[in-house]
Parts: structure tokens; C-alpha cells; sequence
């Protein structure tokens, strides 16, 4: 039994891929150096999904919706050289490990990594699987970023098959600004790989050729031992067998089979039987019977004869110029516009001309005619108006006065006046009445007499209770 061999490939910037130009190398078990850089993909403000590529990219981010089944570019990694020939990769986990960063700001992002069989020949893609990390956040800080490991089929590699991957980018959110980019870091050593960045595989095994083809004597059989391991040839005696796929061949006796698609020939006795593709044009001789339909966008003209039966339509976007017409218009010609120029009128507006909202005018706009109705305005007067003819009803004016207010003639009723006296008024005439003062003033009528040797005291004009004046003598008894 084979011993499976450990296969982990390293994308590299060092060289371009000697199969494809515009894809980078990827190295097989290579020596694990240190060296890593990057490659820029422009990105500015965009979001959603575009590739992240190998050898940087310029141009403006695809920014489309999420769409793994997308043709691949050729702008991943490709796995040159012979290594995988006539080998199978098993099938088993998958793991990838990334690593990158963006210039400035942030963005979160998810990431897809797929794999592929590429044909050197036919130059077409077939898909291994995609292998996917979600919501990634990307800062200015060199990042790796582990898948989980996912479960791809066994994958076979004939002469000319190489391994290829591609990786892709989902911008979910961002706040990078115009000029901001997205880079993907690997190995810049040549030959070399970096322990940060990588992709594993199940390991690889050559690649097994079982048979079953009872009684093929005397045959000539060429397998593809990868795409073709187990055909069923019973009895192809005398045969030459060159098959690409499946082949189901009983009793094909001194037939010559060079099928490339799944063929199932039974009894073909000395029969020759070549299955190939068509790369060109048959001739046809005859009628076809049914009818020849074809559903394709055209690209070119296509000269007609004869008259087309329906009607003939198109939904186009008018261009923006005037199509000159032919004849008279049918039904009513209306337009609905916002006019945004005057329109010069002819003729007498019929109905009521009226305006729907508030418009406020920029314009004197002349009158003819007399107004119906009462003219009024509730504004504040900011001069004087001028007025003609006599007013009506009576003229008031409530106004604090300011000022002192000369008066003519004489004023009738009493004049009174209440006010606080904080000075002396002089007065004329009798006071009516008895002038008395309150008992707590009484205190204050008085004064306190000092001697020179501060040894007696006196008080002047001190009332008794009963408002009688008594005087003290130095000894302080009343006199």
C-alpha cells in the first residue's frame, strides 16, 4: 500500500507562477524562512465582495454581491512543476491560513480561499472546494486569520494538472476612506515559505490503477490513470481501447475505440468507433426538420429577407435628441411638468386662479380692477402713516408718563397724595386734632450726659410713663 506523503503549499511573492503570468508561486514542503510582505488591492469606501490579489491590484474594487461560483481570474497561486503528476490529493480536512491587513481605518470582512485543478492544456479551472472564515476584522496590524477545517473530496492530478487557489473578500463593514487599501501577506523568499501563511492539505498518494478487462487479448488499451481507474472492457479481444472516461466496451471484438466521453458499446464486432469533440463546422446537406431555434444575445447585425410577420418592438430608453415624426398623433397629448420657465398665455383663463400652499411673492405684481371686500392688515407700525378724513369714536391714549405734563384750565374732584415724608414740609394753617406721639418713640427723645471723668452719666428730656418730663440729678435720682 502506498504511504501517503504530507503535502502543505506556501504562497510566495518572490516569483510569478511559471505556468500562469499573472498568478504567484506556491511551494510545496519548501524551507520556512522568514521573510514576508505584501500586495495592495485598492478598496477606498467600497463593500461586498471582490478578489484579493496575489500581485496587487490598482483598479477599483468589484464590489459585487457574494458569488463563489465566479470564474477564477488567475490572479491567486499556482503550484508549478511536476509534483503532483499521476498523484491524488485525498480526501479529508483542509486547513488555510491567510494573513493581511489594510493601510488605514478598519473593515470587517469575510474570507473565502478556493481550490482547484488547473489544466495547462485546455487552460480551464475545475473546483476542489472553498474554504471560508467569517467576519474577519482587519486593522493596520499584520494579521493571520485560521480557517476551521473543512472536509474537500479526493482530487487527482494527470500530466499537465496543477493546483491552484484564489482568494476572494466579502466587505460586510468599513470605515476606509478614497485611497485606502486592503493588502495579503506571504513569503518573499524565494523558494521559501513563511509558517504564518499557508494552506494544508490531507497529504498526497500516487495515484492506484486497478483493472478489470477479461478477454481484452490481444488489445492496446491507454488508460488515464487518474480520470479513468477502473474500466469494464469484457471481451474486447483484438481492441485498441484510448479512453478518457468510463468506458463500458462487452464484446468489442477487432473494433478500434478512442472514446473521450463516457461510451457504452455493446457487441461492436469489428467495428471502429473514434468519440471526439467537434472544433469544426459540418457542412449540411439537406432540410432541417423542426423547427431552428436559438436564444442568444446578439452582438452583431443580422441582414433579414422577406417581411417580419408580428409586431416589431422594442423597449429602449429614448436618446436625447429630437426624433423627427411622420404623420399625425393619435389619442390626447398630455405632459405633466413642473414648468420652470414662464409660459406665455393666450386666450382667457377659465375657473379660478388659484395656488395651492403658501407662496410668498418676489414681485410687485400690478392690479387691475377694483378689490372686492375689505382691505386689512395686522402690522406693527414702524412709521408714521398719513391719514385722510375724519376718525371715529373716541381718541385714548394709556401711556406711563415719562415726563411732566403741562395742564390748561382747572382740575375738578380733590387732590390727594400719599407719600412716605423723608423731609420737612412747611405747613399753614391749624392742625385739627390732638398731636400725640406713640410711647415706644419716647425713647428716642432723650440723650445720655457724660462727665469729664467719665464717673456720672445723665439723660435730658426723659419722660415718665406718663409722659411727664423728669430730669436726674448726679446721683441719679429724679427731680
Amino acid at each position: 500500500m502506498t504511504t501517503p506523503l504530507p503535502l502543505i503549499v506556501y504562497p510566495n511573492m518572490a516569483a510569478a507562477s511559471t505556468t500562469l503570468a499573472t498568478a504567484n508561486a506556491l511551494y510545496a514542503n519548501p524551507p520556512l524562512l522568514a521573510g514576508i510582505a505584501q500586495k495592495t488591492s485598492l478598496v477606498g469606501t467600497a463593500t461586498g465582495f471582490g478578489e484579493i490579489w496575489s500581485q496587487g491590484n490598482a483598479g477599483a474594487w468589484a464590489a459585487g454581491a457574494l458569488n463563489l461560483n465566479i470564474a477564477p481570474t488567475g490572479h491567486g497561486w499556482m503550484l508549478d512543476g511536476t509534483l503532483l503528476d499521476n498523484m491524488l490529493i485525498l480526501d479529508g480536512l483542509w486547513t488555510a491560513q491567510p494573513r493581511g491587513k489594510v493601510n488605514a481605518n478598519t473593515a470587517t470582512v469575510d474570507l473565502y480561499y478556493r481550490a482547484f485543478i488547473y489544466d495547462s492544456i485546455a487552460k480551464t479551472y475545475t473546483l476542489i472546494g472553498i474554504m471560508s472564515k467569517i467576519g474577519c476584522s482587519y486593522t493596520t496590524t499584520d494579521t493571520s486569520y485560521g480557517f476551521t477545517a473543512l472536509e474537500l473530496p479526493i482530487a487527482g492530478f494527470r500530466p499537465g494538472l496543477k493546483l491552484y487557489f484564489d482568494l476572494w473578500g466579502n466587505i460586510t463593514a468599513s470605515t476606509m476612506v478614497a485611497g485606502n487599501t486592503i493588502a495579503v501577506s506571504t513569503s518573499n523568499s524565494v523558494g521559501g515559505g513563511s509558517t504564518v501563511v499557508f494552506v494544508q492539505t490531507p497529504d498526497y498518494i500516487a495515484a492506484p490503477t486497478p483493472r478489470y478487462i477479461p478477454r481484452a487479448l490481444g488489445g492496446t488499451i491507454i488508460p488515464d490513470p487518474v480520470s479513468q481507474p477502473l474500466p469494464y472492457i469484457d471481451r474486447g479481444i483484438l481492441s485498441t481501447v484510448v479512453y478518457e472516461n468510463r468506458t463500458f466496451v462487452p464484446r468489442a471484438l477487432g473494433g478500434v475505440y478512442i472514446p473521450d466521453t463516457s461510451l457504452w458499446v455493446p457487441r461492436g464486432i469489428g467495428s471502429t468507433i473514434q468519440v471526439v469533440p467537434l472544433a469544426r463546422t459540418l457542412a449540411g446537406v439537406g432540410t432541417l426538420a423542426g423547427t431552428v431555434s436559438l436564444t442568444t444575445a446578439l452582438s452583431t447585425t443580422f441582414v433579414g429577407v422577406g417581411t417580419l410577420t408580428p409586431t416589431l418592438s422594442a423597449a429602449l430608453s429614448l436618446p436625447i435628441v429630437t426624433l423627427a415624426g411622420v404623420g399625425t398623433l393619435a389619442g390626447t397629448l398630455s405632459l405633466s411638468t413642473a414648468l420652470t420657465v414662464t409660459l406665455a398665455g393666450v386666450g382667457t383663463l377659465g375657473a379660478t386662479l388659484s395656488t395651492t400652499g403658501s407662496v410668498s411673492l418676489s414681485g410687485t405684481l400690478a392690479g387691475v380692477g377694483t378689490l372686492a371686500g375689505t382691505l386689512s392688515a395686522n402690522t406693527a407700525l414702524s412709521s408714521t402713516l398719513a391719514g385722510v378724513g375724519t376718525l371715529a369714536g373716541t381718541l385714548s391714549l394709556t401711556t406711563a408718563l415719562a415726563s411732566t405734563l403741562v395742564g390748561v384750565g382747572t382740575l375738578s374732584g380733590t387732590f390727594s397724595l400719599r407719600v412716605a415724608l423723608a423731609l420737612t414740609f412747611a405747613g399753614i394753617g391749624t392742625f385739627s386734632g390732638t398731636l400725640s406721639l406713640p410711647a415706644a418713640a419716647l425713647l428716642y427723645l432723650s440723650a445720655t450726659c457724660v462727665t469729664r471723668d467719665m464717673q456720672a452719666t445723665a439723660k435730658t428730656r426723659e419722660y415718665d410713663s406718663l409722659g411727664h418730663h423728669a430730669r436726674r440729678t448726679r446721683d441719679g435720682k429724679r427731680t
